[in-house]
This record gives C-alpha cells, structure tokens and sequence, in this order.
C-alpha cells in the first residue's frame, strides 16, 4: 500500500518568504528623529544655507527627496505599520525642527513654508515607497537590491 505524501507548498528552489521585520515605536521615534538631524544638517552644510543671507526652508526641500528615498530603502524590509511610523516622525520631526530653526533666526512666519513641505513630502514619501515595495514584489532580485531585506 503506498504512503500517501503531502506536496510541498513551495518549490524546493525558491527560499522561504521572510515575515516583515517589527520595530517598536519608540525606535521609529529615534529613527525619525535622527532623519530629522540629517536633513538639517544636510541643509546647513551641503547647501551652504548661511551664504542665502535668508531664512527659508526651500533650500531644506530640495533635499528632502534624496533624504527621503534613502530612508523608504532603509525601511522597505519593515511592515507597513512601522513604516507608516517612521516616516510619520521623521516628517514630523523635521518640520518641527526646521520651523524652530528658522524662527531662531527671524523668519516671520515659517509655519506656511513647513506645512507646504510635510504635505510634499508625505506624498513624494508615498510615491516612493510604493515604487520600493512594488520592486520588491514584482522585479524579483532587481526589486530585492532596491530595498534590501538588510543592510
């Protein structure tokens, strides 16, 4: 009498799919925040901010994207809700930390320029996240290299 077997559920060739990492909230909080120290830095030193001989944000946006998809790479191995998280407090975070950064020195009203640039940068975040964990998904290694399960 034959033993019956089970098939297996995946091909012997293709390695188990990993579960999405979890971090907690409070690591989300510190990762937003060293983004948000990134970005200032990166606007005071790469874009020379002190040669504009004024308080503006525009010069912290133009740098934003690049801040931005190195951060959606980093987390692309994360669940959607930790990477909600952390790109809600870096966000978050980095438009507070700007806004405080210009009104120190004599912006009238940073708040308009701030909100204008959380907005760009919630949906340029989107945008790119979603093309990662597309990649990811869909362009097998290619994908994977894009964002990388760890770096």
């Amino acid at each position: 009498m034959p033993i019956p077997t089970q098939a297996p559920e995946r091909p012997l060739s293709q390695p188990p799919a990993a579960e999405p990492q979890t971090v907690s909230y409070a690591t989300a909080a510190a990762t937003g925040a060293a983004y948000a120290c990134a970005e200032l830095v990166a606007g005071l030193a790469v874009g020379r901010f002190f040669n504009l001989g004024r308080a503006e944000a525009l010069l912290f946006f133009a740098l934003r994207p690049w801040l931005l998809l190195a951060a959606a790479s980093l987390a692309a191995h994360l669940a959607l809700r930790e990477r909600i998280a952390l790109y809600g407090a870096a966000m978050l975070l980095a438009m507070i930390s700007q806004t405080l950064f210009l009104a120190a020195l004599g912006a009238s009203n940073p708040l308009p320029d701030a909100a204008r640039g959380l907005l760009a940068g919630a949906l340029l975040i989107l945008a790119i996240d979603l093309i990662i964990q597309l990649g990811r998904r869909f362009l097998r290694r290619f994908g994977r290299a894009l964002g990388r399960q760890r770096w």
